[in-house]
This record gives structure tokens, C-alpha cells and sequence, in this order.
């Protein structure tokens, strides 16, 4: 869905994008930060066109401090309880923060039934949220002992 459209762009414009993947939102974004040698990469070894990622090394909380100090204007939608954007209803990550779709729950019910209704192969989507969510502690993010999160865990 993201990834797509920002191929067929650089194909038609001959211009990269630039990513706002964080390193520290999962291991798999840690690891793919490491491989591709730091915030950019130009390596052929990646089978990816050159990237930039230049808030790999930034934290949620370094995002959240350059906005107050810089008193930059946000979305409404983190002021209604949003920690989170990115497609309206979308299950990704539901498992380990589903406030997006609370929100959307509060402040869109029609749009949060509609989304939760549809149905696929004889699967509603609501469902299917619900069964992942039975599973959801084999998707928490694993923490190194280094990590001083650990102890919270």
C-alpha cells in the first residue's frame, strides 16, 4: 500500500524518496537500519535504489521534543488521543497499539462499523482483528537486556 506508490514515483520522477522509518520502532527497522550502513544508503548490495532515512536515529521522543521546542503545529487527531497516523482503519500494528482505532471508534462510528463489517472470503475485518488479538503477545516487540525498558516488561 506505501511502498508501491513510492517505487512508481521514483520510476516516473527519477527521484528517491525520503523514509520516516525510526530505527527504535522495531527490530526489524534496527536491523534493516544497521544492514543499509547507517541513515543513508547507496550500497547495490540492498537490490534497493539509494535511500534516506533521516529519522533512523531519531526516538518518538526526540519527534515529540523538536515539536514543542520548535512549537510546531500538529495534527488534530494526536490532541483526540491518536499516538499514531497513518491509513484510517488500517490493523497494522493493532496488536501492540490500537488507540488509532479507538479514536476512530470515538470520533467516527460510521466509518468505524463500515470498516469493521467488511467482509472478505466470509471474514469480517472486525473479526479477524479480534483473532489476532488473541495472539497478540507473540508479536510484542522483543527488548535486549541492554534496553532499559527491559525491567518493564
Amino acid at each position: 500500500m506505501k511502498k508501491a506508490p513510492g517505487h512508481e514515483c521514483a520510476k516516473r520522477t527519477g527521484r528517491k524518496p525520503f523514509i520516516g522509518l525510526m530505527a527504535d520502532e522495531s527490530n526489524t527497522r534496527t536491523a534493516a537500519y544497521i544492514h543499509r550502513g547507517g541513515c543513508n544508503s547507496f550500497s547495490e548490495k540492498t537490490n534497493q535504489y539509494p535511500a534516506s532515512w533521516p529519522l533512523a536515529i531519531w526516538t518518538e521522543q526526540d519527534v515529540w521534543a523538536y515539536i514543542k521546542d520548535r512549537r510546531l503545529r500538529i495534527p488534530d487527531i494526536y490532541e483526540k488521543g491518536a499516538t499514531r497516523t497513518g491509513c484510517m482503519g488500517c490493523g497494522f500494528g493493532a496488536q501492540i497499539d490500537h488507540t488509532t482505532l479507538d479514536v476512530m471508534q470515538a470520533q467516527w462510528p460510521k466509518w468505524y462499523d463500515m470498516v469493521m463489517n467488511y467482509e472478505n472470503n466470509g471474514v469480517r475485518y472486525g473479526d479477524a482483528l479480534d483473532e489476532m488479538m488473541k495472539h497478540a503477545h507473540r508479536f510484542k516487540k522483543k527488548l535486549s537486556r541492554s534496553d532499559p525498558r527491559w525491567e518493564k516488561q
